[in-house]
């Protein structure tokens, strides 16, 4: 028998959050863990009692908001399904921590599926349109605003290491890694 998955989901929508406890429990190898309407309420629970995914379909909207996420994603890998295709979003929930991005309603099904799964075994998933923009950025002017320490400390968050394994590497408290991220996100946006 497959190894279980447990899926927390993160939505204001009732319907969206009755629609894939529905999906979910489907599935053999997943079952869901429960739902909120927000991200620091999700956080609450997510504490107590930790799933291996969550999935949004709100992407954070200021600094605020990724720092709530960052603190999610030190205790279950993220997922953000949206409909929105903006560099600027995209960047946003990677900062957050988001280790794959499900972009509605191309990834329903059989995508949304393989994106939990492989989110629960610690591997990204990105649909190809959102890597190939991603990159974009991260090779453009976008990124020149940053200092070396910050570029660095960005692509530890883009290869969706979490806050206390980036202060490790980088020599930070686990404190101070959120400081760090407000202040890239201050700057990229």
């Amino acid at each position: 028998m497959a190894a279980i998955c447990k899926v927390f989901v993160v939505s204001s929508n009732e319907r969206l959050q009755a629609a894939l406890s529905r999906l979910l429990t489907r599935q053999k190898a997943l079952v869901y863990a429960g739902s909120s309407a927000g991200a620091p309420a999700a956080l609450l629970v997510i504490r107590r009692d930790p799933p291996d995914v969550v999935i949004s379909d709100s992407l954070p909207g200021n600094t605020q908001d990724v720092l709530v996420w960052r603190q999610i994603r030190e205790h279950a890998y993220v997922l953000m399904w949206t409909h929105y295709r903006r560099e600027s979003d995209i960047v946003k929930a990677v900062i957050a921590g988001a280790s794959g991005l499900i972009l509605a309603p191309d990834d329903s099904g059989p995508g949304l599926f393989e994106a939990i799964l492989r989110a629960a075994r610690g591997t990204s998933y990105m649909p190809q349109e959102t890597l190939t923009r991603l990159r974009a950025v991260a090779g453009g002017e976008t990124l020149s605003t940053l200092e070396e320490g910050e570029r660095a400390l960005l692509a530890q968050i883009v290869d969706g290491r979490r806050d206390a394994e980036i202060g490790r590497e980088m020599g930070l408290s686990s404190e101070e890694v959120p400081a760090h991220v407000a202040r890239i996100l201050d700057k990229l946006f």
